[in-house]
């Protein structure tokens, strides 16, 4: 069985697998999770591991990150939330890490963007290229 981690950040020592880790967030925040959403998330984590050459580990510790930095700006986007919509702006080796990416799309929320108007800027500069 996993241990759950209350902590803030998910460490190589913790025992817990990330996608447990970050469903645990969400509920401690009074979300309501199912196996499917385990299981996308799952899924959505090996993608971004393979695009941004992060582990999910970091992804995940990222995608809270930056879900804290957001909501002391207003916003109300999950750490889930954005890892997904981060995965779909962003093409592969288009972009230096999911840390990289998150740093852009706070940095235009933070300027006025809508998080629709930021994945847009993202995707027209790093995803892509057809």
């Amino acid at each position: 069985m996993e241990k759950v981690s209350e902590s803030t950040w998910l460490t190589e020592q913790d025992d817990i697998k990330p996608e447990v880790w970050l469903i645990e967030h969400e509920t401690r925040n009074g979300a309501k999770q199912s196996e499917t959403d385990m299981n996308e998330l799952r899924r959505s984590l090996i993608e971004a591991s393979a695009k941004f050459h992060d582990s999910p580990r970091m992804i995940a510790n990222r995608a809270v990150q930056l879900e804290d930095m957001l909501k002391e700006e207003g916003g109300d986007e999950t750490a889930i939330v954005l890892i997904s919509r981060l995965n779909d702006a962003i093409a592969p080796n288009r972009i230096e890490s999911f840390g990289a990416a998150g740093q852009q799309y706070y940095n235009m929320r933070k300027a006025g963007f809508t998080g629709e108007q930021a994945l847009d800027a993202l995707t027209k500069r790093y995803g892509s290229r057809s």
